[in-house]
C-alpha cells in the first residue's frame, strides 16, 4: 500500500517534471488561436509576430509540393487556401498544440466551397515561436454548392 508521504512525493516530482508547463497552457492556446485566424485570413503581420523565420508548414504528406519553408513560402500557402478553421478542441502539451477544426475554404465563384475535417498541430520553440505548423486531413474533402446546399465527397486522405 503506498503511503500518503509517498503520494505526495510523486505529485510534486511530476508538478517539477513532466506537467511543469499547466500555468502555461492557456497562454499557449490563446497564441495558437492567434495564429489560425490570421493562417486561414492571410494577416501575415500576425503571421510573421508569431512565427519563426524557419517556421514550416505541411499541408499534405500524400505527394510531393505540399510542405512550405519560410515565411515567405507560407504567405504563398495561405493566400491559395484562405477559409475559416471552426475548433472542435484544443489540447495544449509542453510546446505543442493539437487542435482538430471543420474547415470551410472561401467560396469560389460566389457559391461553392471546400469542406474538410483536420488536425492542425502546431510546435513551438523555447522562444514560443511556432516553428512547425502540420495541416493534417482527418476525413475527406466535400465540395459544397451554397445555391443548392448539396454536399459532395471529392476524396479521402488518410495515409498519415
Amino acid at each position: 500500500m503506498v503511503t500518503e508521504k509517498e503520494h505526495e512525493k510523486r505529485w510534486f516530482e511530476e508538478l517539477r517534471g513532466e506537467s511543469s508547463d499547466r500555468p502555461f497552457r492557456a497562454g499557449l492556446e490563446s497564441k495558437a488561436r492567434r495564429l489560425i485566424w490570421p493562417l486561414d485570413n492571410t494577416d501575415f503581420e500576425q503571421i510573421t509576430e508569431l512565427c519563426a523565420p524557419n517556421v514550416r508548414l505541411l499541408a499534405e504528406l500524400k505527394s510531393p509540393g505540399q510542405i512550405y519553408e519560410g515565411l515567405d513560402e507560407i504567405r504563398e500557402y495561405c493566400k491559395m487556401n484562405s477559409g475559416d478553421s471552426y475548433e472542435l478542441i484544443t489540447i495544449v502539451d509542453r510546446l505543442r498544440v493539437i487542435c482538430p477544426v471543420d474547415f470551410m475554404s472561401d467560396p469560389v465563384e460566389g457559391r461553392t466551397s471546400i469542406k474538410q475535417r483536420k488536425v492542425i498541430i502546431l510546435d513551438m520553440n523555447n522562444d514560443h515561436k511556432f516553428v512547425r505548423i502540420e495541416m493534417r486531413p482527418l476525413g475527406p474533402k466535400e465540395l459544397v454548392d451554397w445555391e443548392g446546399l448539396e454536399v459532395k465527397e471529392l476524396e479521402a486522405d488518410n495515409s498519415l
